[in-house]
Parts: C-alpha cells; structure tokens; sequence
C-alpha cells in the first residue's frame, strides 16, 4: 500500500475514502488538507483501515501521527489560547523550532503532524513513534511557552481509529479556517522516532502481579497523570466541559457527561475511572488486555 491519508466527513460516519499523497509526503499532505472544501465535521486521518472504516481492528498502518495539543487556562478549563501564547508558538513554528512536518491552530490549541515516507504497517512500533512525537512536542512547547498549559493529548497519539478535524471544517457550527506552516520538508522516518533496537540487547521484565487488583494499583501508579481541577474534556467520550479530577480521589476522574459511554464506572451523578480505563479505551480494548500486553498480570492461559 502506498502513502495515503483516509478522509471523511460526520463524527458518527466511520466511513472515509481514501486519497494519495502524491510524490512528496510533505508538500503533498498539505495541498490534500488545503485543498479540500469545508463541511460539516469534515475530517482526515494518517491511518488506513481495512474497507476504509474507522476502526482499530481494522487498521492496516498509517502515514504519520497526528499531535493533539490542547490549551488550558489557569483554572485548568480547555480554553482558546491567549493572543501573546499564540504568537510566540506560531513564530517558532515558522522558525522550525517545533518538531515535526506540518504545523495548524486549532480553536483551542494545535495540531503537529509528522509525515511518514512510507506506510508504517505496524502497531506497537507505530504507537512507541507517536509516543515520541507527542514527547517531542510537548518538551519543544514547554520550552517556548513555559508558563502555559500546554498538554499533549496522549490518548489521541495511541488511538489507531482516530479522526482528526480538517484544518477548514465546520464544527459544532463554527467555521474553521486555519493557516497551514510547514516546518520541516523532508518527511520523518519512523525510525527517527521509534528506532529498531538490537535484539542483543537485554530485556527487563516488569514482575507480574498476582492479583488484578494489584495489576490495577501498580499501573496506575506508574502511569500517573494530572487530571484537570476544572471541566475539562473528557477523552473517553469526547464530550467538553464535563471531565476533572475527582476530589476523593486526585489520581481518578470523574465525566458529567450524560452521554458518557466507552469507558469508566457509574457513580452518582457521573462517571469515574482511572488512567488505565483512558489507556483501554484509547487502545480500544479491556482494561485487563492492556495490563497483559503491559506484562502486569500474566497471559491468559
């Protein structure tokens, strides 16, 4: 399979097509993305899925990553980004200060791209790239623009039936129409970010919990994370103004959302969870599939 970008339109059609890049990965992802007329919920993703039907069963590689950037004021509240931030990262990013190929705004923060030069047809080693890109990303944007909340979305890196919204779209009626910088040129190569180690290399096995409980515990703790203290988006349901820290317990969140579905317990009044339900779901599988691949519990027998 060639270098192709799948595109589509409607949050709730899984549905795309899938178009070429032509001859330069770069240039050609931007005339694809520039070119394309706004509609409603009009979107693209780097992947390819079997049928071309967003899924993560039936993904069959991607084209690059896609960096979700989002901005939070200082209540923690997903906000649109201050016009002095806002200059200062768009200056480095013409700058080439901010890694990666293709570089947009969006509403309320950015979107950094890494263009691959050839299809990557493998899943862990893809996910470990996008990991590195969102790190790359976020150390380059801390760096620029120390003082604001500027947060990689990490869920959106790891999902493999991710859609992202076309840089001209109209969302929840709003027009967007975002100016489009490329950094740099050349496209990435996945062994940049995800480089194939040396098989002599030792290997570290995690201890294997004994109980799912104390799998649960040890995963947790070692992939801690900030919840918002504000209302947040929630990145299970997708839903804004919803998500936060919960107060009984700061390493859990809770969802308002009256929606809320894909992920969490129903509590009253809302729903919680902890950072390995968000992993599950961004990995689209059980919570207990993640702590078996992770090497936490032991493979079912």
């Amino acid at each position: 399979m060639g270098v192709h970008v799948t595109m589509g339109a409607g949050l709730t059609t899984p549905q795309g097509k899938l178009y070429e890049i032509p001859d330069d990965p770069v240039m050609g992802l931007v005339r694809i993305l520039t070119s394309t007329p706004p509609a409603i919920e009009s979107w693209w993703s780097p992947h390819q899925w079997s049928g071309d039907r967003r899924s993560s069963a039936g993904w069959a590689g991607a084209c690059g990553v896609g960096v979700d950037v989002d901005y939070h004021d200082q209540d923690g509240v997903h906000a649109a980004i201050p016009d002095d931030v806002a200059a200062s990262i768009a200056t480095a990013a013409k700058g080439g200060v901010i890694p990666g190929n293709v570089f947009h705004a969006t509403p309320r923060g950015y979107r950094v791209i890494f263009a691959f030069p050839e299809l990557c047809t493998d899943r862990e080693r893809y996910r470990a790239a996008a990991m590195e890109a969102g790190r790359r990303v976020g150390a380059a944007l801390k760096q620029r623009a120390p003082e604001a909340d500027l947060r990689v979305d990490e869920s959106v890196l790891q999902d493999l039936a991710r859609l992202l919204f076309s840089p001209n779209s109209i969302v929840r009626g709003k027009p967007r129409t975002a100016a489009i910088i490329v950094g740099n040129r050349a496209p990435t190569p996945i062994d940049i970010l995800a480089p194939v180690l040396d098989p002599s290399w030792a290997v570290v096995e995690l201890p294997v919990s004994a109980t799912i409980s104390d799998a649960i515990k040890r995963y947790n703790a070692e992939h801690a994370r900030e919840f918002p203290a504000g209302r947040g988006s929630c990145p299970i349901c997708g839903h804004n103004d919803c998500f936060g820290q919960l107060k009984a317990d700061p390493s859990k969140w809770s969802c308002f959302s009256a929606n809320h579905e894909g992920g969490g317990r129903r509590g009253a009044g809302c729903f919680t969870g902890d950072v390995l339900d968000i992993d599950a779901h961004a990995a689209s599988v059980q919570p207990i599939d993640v702590l078996r691949r992770d090497g936490y519990l032991a493979p079912r027998a």
